[in-house]
């Protein structure tokens, strides 16, 4: 039996050729998994002001949400501790 999706899941893929990508998703964003956690909507900013494009979750259950990206394609929690 197939069982229901619950939380959310970010996949983060990186090109590796013309019309090809590789999933990086556990090296990019390790705590990419919540169950308590659902959100219909991701949008890129550069919330810290660093020149990177950050995560932020814009929509559903988890407002408030986001990952900051450390410049080499890292992402880790705001507020993380």
């Amino acid at each position: 039996a197939l069982g229901l999706y619950q939380g959310y899941y970010v996949q983060v893929l990186e090109q590796s050729a013309a019309r090809r990508f590789i999933d990086v998703t556990a090296a990019a964003l390790p705590d990419h998994r919540d169950p308590e956690a659902g959100f219909y909507r991701l949008r890129l900013y550069d919330l810290d002001d660093d020149g990177d494009l950050d995560m932020l979750v814009d929509g559903g259950t988890s407002l408030g949400l986001a990952w900051r990206n450390d410049g080499s394609g890292r992402f880790t929690r705001f507020g993380a501790p």
